[in-house]
């Protein structure tokens, strides 16, 4: 298990040796609030009294509120001014639909962090040629070629998404494919999934 700390956000990611029951029941905080993930661009507010809900991201700005997202290969996001704190989990089909954007939009001021947890990088997050149909001309320059393979480069894409408001983009600069350590559906890992969650103290 992975524990980040900046100023009073913490950022927490499951690697593949954690038990997920031993990683939620030694948290320092007692709930821990996840959405159910649809690869949709929805960025939905979380209070105690909304524990069901279908979106692939939440936010808080309640101190000791630890909320999260579940995955395998897309790239989980954290986002703070200190304040206040977004996860997303971004897919391919989340970043072009907006989920980043819906996200940044949640802050008033700058954001102060934005953490890029363990996903497929670029290296690794082959795509097939209908992959052009589905994602639009803005995004034809995230795609790479290598010897007659294709690929998509997430990260990219969320990055230059996130300079537009973000103070401090850090990247934890993990492949889950490349690494033995990590969870990774396209390497096989069909039930188990990495888990990023984050919380203000």
């Amino acid at each position: 298990m992975k524990h980040l700390q900046f100023k009073n956000l913490n950022i927490i990611y499951r690697e593949k040796e954690d038990n997920p029951e031993e990683v939620l029941k030694n948290l320092p905080v007692k709930d821990v609030i996840f959405p159910k993930q649809t690869h949709s661009n929805i960025v939905c507010s979380i209070n105690d009294n909304n524990l069901n809900i279908s979106c692939d991201g939440i936010w808080t700005d309640k101190k000791n509120m630890a909320i999260g997202v579940k995955t395998a290969d897309c790239v989980p996001v954290v986002l703070s001014d200190f304040k206040k704190i977004a996860v997303i989990h971004a897919g391919w089909r989340g970043i072009v639909s907006g989920i980043v954007e819906n996200a940044i939009n949640l802050f008033d001021n700058k954001i102060e962090i934005a953490y890029i947890a363990p996903h497929a990088k670029v290296c690794c997050y082959e795509v097939k040629e209908d992959f052009f149909k589905k994602i639009g001309k803005d995004y034809f320059k995230y795609i790479k070629k290598n010897r007659n393979k294709i690929y998509f480069d997430m990260e990219l894409a969320i990055k230059d998404k996130l300079t537009v408001k973000a103070k401090q983009i850090i990247d934890s600069g993990k492949c889950t494919i490349c690494s033995e350590n990590l969870f990774s559906y396209r390497k096989g890992d069909i039930k188990e999934r990495m888990l990023t969650i984050a919380f203000l103290d």
